[in-house]
């Protein structure tokens, strides 16, 4: 298993930002992907996390995630696709979130928009370059780059914890 950071927060470099609700400025959908998760177990501390990234028609990968707020503790295996998917079935509770590649402006960002049972965000990602200083898009309500309620797996995490199936 290898450590590894959330896509929100790699290296500290990438900057979140919370979106107003209905995003309506115009920008160009590069690429789009559709990210299915599953809380498969909650111990405290840690918790397991079953992702599966869908591409189009198809899986394009998966992962078996241990999470902790500790993003040293932060753990990352890939797995087969069609393992992730049986675990998936069996999660106690799975969410969805899709992934757009965007160009606003001439700038390359990432949305980030969360399907039911969650209501967070959306969030876009901006990967600043190497001391590059980001000002948030003016359709940006907040900065949550530090806030680590804000991490795509603790949002999912906090719906478990919310839904009625966690308790």
């Amino acid at each position: 298993m290898t450590s590894h950071e959330p896509p929100s927060s790699r290296s500290g470099r990438t900057l979140r930002f919370r979106v107003r609700a209905g995003l309506d400025v115009p920008f160009t959908r590069l690429s789009a992907t559709v990210v299915e998760i599953g809380v498969v177990a909650d111990a405290g501390a840690y918790a397991t996390l079953i992702e599966v990234v869908r591409l189009g028609e198809g899986a394009g990968s998966a992962n078996h995630v241990v999470w902790h707020a500790n993003p040293s503790k932060r753990q990352v295996t890939p797995l087969p696709t069609d393992e992730a998917e049986d675990l998936l079935r069996g999660a106690p509770f799975r969410a969805r979130y899709s992934r757009s590649k965007l160009r606003v402006g001439g700038r390359p960002m990432e949305l980030v928009e969360f399907d039911h049972p969650i209501e967070a965000g959306p969030f876009v990602l901006i990967e600043p370059q190497p001391g590059e200083q980001v000002s948030p898009p003016a359709w940006a309500t907040a900065d949550v780059t530090h806030d680590p309620s804000t991490e795509i797996y603790q949002v999912v995490l906090d719906a478990w914890i919310r839904s009625p199936a966690a308790t």
